[in-house]
């Protein structure tokens, strides 16, 4: 593919990444998990990939000779390209939705060119014509992301005005969704305790508090859940886990992290030497490494707010991003690329999200398995009731109201991503990835006028300004890439051992062949670059030479 190609693939890609959050903002109605709405991208994407792309392929090559490169193979880099994509993937969703959209993709879009340029530049060691002013371009693109990211942002005034709107009893009908939510709001009926609202004291307190505002919050393993109002309030604390309970004191925030230490320190017991009742289960130090893990970044979560936490994913998401198509580079020396690398990336962001729902649904397995264990410790409980409990706490699809998002974000992402594979062949990783991040452009638009994020005239100017500036590192690496494929063409001229005199051209004689050309100056033509003759000049020239002899 040449560069032109490779630019125009970087322009579309930009496009597509930048709009594609248009569709996952407008989920922010719906209480969708962020791995429900990466696996309607990966769904598309995998379609798109393994499918279409293949099809267009034979489409393309008809009538012209076989190319064993251009058949439907697969390679494992792809799948480790797909890996790295979707699980960076589900993290910039969850940063959209807390964060913002342009914030979000800001905050990747910078971190990503970092990565770029390092892979590209420094390790790859991929050509420019001048490695500092090519450093001077990617700072350029760098400050206007950062600029751009800064002045997306809203004043600190108007969030805390949306925070203490939100506080407000009348609204209370907003949830807080965590990343990592391992149980469903649920109700007790006629005072009995539910296996999925419960837990054990091995694994983590779980309390059910019902605010004086009327909103009550399930809190396992610090990952809290905000409910609407279901009835009247009362101050009381309930904690299932020591069959217990007491007035609430405190403020929201220290109850939030004293749980999550709670379960930080019972992972320790469980670690350290309380793990006589459970001696059959031959995994348990796995699963309470694996628990103790989850406490900790419970933990983490707890003391962020919803924005703070939007950009802790949105940032996850441009490192792993920026890796993605790093394994591109070793698959080209497979014969891997472009369209060739595409099925490979399709079906290894299928097979990931696999992975990801597998593991997923093992730790809210687990996590049942304990409640009920901890409900009834002498009483074997059956399989089946810990599978179906486990199946109803997997998030929903809500297929009526987002299959039409759901899918447009995916066919958004899947052209983004295609294009951007093209011209990261084309281009290279530093320079073909990292124009992609033009993305932010796009988004901020949709961000600045759709959904009047910023309404602050100042904050737009200087948004304006740091645009430029962003646009200005872009031109600074298209041009450094342009120098550099010159420079390429005359030391690949230049190295050309071809000595014109030592040539020897045979010409049969023909009747009635007549050959006029424009008459020739041997000695000027030798003293031209081989390079900027065309071949028939370089032909005649070494007849000249000869008949001279």
């Amino acid at each position: 593919m040449s560069d032109n190609a490779g630019y125009i693939c970087a322009f579309v890609g930009a496009l597509a990444h930048g709009s594609y959050g248009v569709p996952v903002k407008a989920t922010k109605d719906v209480d969708v998990h962020p791995l429900i709405l990466q696996s309607y991208k990966t769904a598309v994407l995998a379609f798109m990939s393994c499918v279409v792309i293949p099809l267009v392929t034979v489409w393309l090559e008809q009538g012209k000779e076989y190319d064993a490169n251009n058949r439907l193979r697969f390679t494992p880099f792809g799948i480790l390209s797909g890996f790295l994509w979707v699980t960076g993937g589900a993290c910039g969703i969850y940063g959209i939705r807390k964060a913002g959209m342009a914030i979000a993709v800001g905050t990747w879009a910078s971190l990503m060119v970092c990565v770029n340029f390092t892979w590209g530049i420094l390790i790859f060691r991929e050509p420019v014509h001048s490695f500092l002013e090519s450093c001077m371009a990617f700072g350029l693109l760098l400050v206007g992301l950062v600029g751009m990211s800064k002045y997306s942002a809203k004043p600190s005034g108007d969030i805390k005005d949306e925070t203490s709107k939100k506080s407000r009893p009348e609204d209370n009908g907003s949830e807080e969704e965590p990343l990592f939510n391992s149980t469903n709001s649920l109700e007790m009926e006629d005072g009995v305790r539910p296996a999925s609202s419960s837990s054990s004291s091995n694994w983590g307190d779980v309390e059910m508090r019902n605010k004086s505002d009327g909103t009550s919050a399930t809190n396992i393993g610090g990952s809290t859940r905000r409910l609407a109002n279901r009835g009247p309030s009362n101050s009381s604390n309930v904690n299932y886990a020591n069959g217990s309970s007491s007035n609430a004191i405190g403020e929201e925030e220290s109850e939030d992290t004293s749980l999550a230490m709670g379960l930080f320190q019972k992972m320790n017991a469980v670690i350290y030497g309380d793990v006589d009742r459970h001696k059959k289960h031959a995994n348990l130090n796995l699963i309470a490494i694996w628990y103790r893990f989850m406490a900790l970044i419970s933990t983490a979560f707890a003391s962020l707010t919803p924005r703070q936490a939007g950009i802790l994913m949105a940032a996850t998401n441009g490192i792993l991003g920026g890796c993605a198509l790093v394994p591109l580079h070793y698959a080209k020396k497979e014969g891997f690329q472009g369209l060739t690398y595409i099925p490979s990336f399709g079906l290894g962001s299928f097979i990931a999200n696999i992975v990801l729902w597998s593991l997923y649904f093992a730790w809210t397995y687990q996590q049942q398995r304990q409640q009920y264990h901890s409900q009834a410790p002498e009483k074997e409980v059956p399989r089946t009731s810990i599978w179906k409990s486990s199946v109803e706490l997997m998030p929903s699809f809500y297929w009526a109201k987002l299959w039409k998002r759901g899918l447009l974000a995916g066919f958004l992402l899947s052209i983004g991503m295609i294009c951007s594979i093209l011209a990261t062949g084309a281009l290279g990783q530093g320079v073909g990835n990292s124009l992609v991040q033009l993305k932010i452009l796009i988004s901020g638009l949709w961000g600045i006028f759709y959904y009047k994020e910023i309404q602050n005239k100042r904050s737009i100017k200087f948004w304006f300004l740091s645009a430029s500036i962003c646009i200005s590192g872009i031109l600074g690496l298209t041009y450094q890439r342009l120098m550099a494929t010159q420079d390429a063409a005359m030391s690949a001229a230049a190295a050309l051992p071809l000595d014109i005199a030592s040539l020897e051209v045979t010409v049969p004689p023909t009747e009635g062949m007549i050959i006029t050309s424009p008459p020739l100056d041997s000695s000027a033509i030798m003293d031209t670059p081989v390079g900027d003759l065309p071949n028939f000049q370089v032909a005649e020239a070494a007849l000249a030479a000869g008949n001279n002899n």
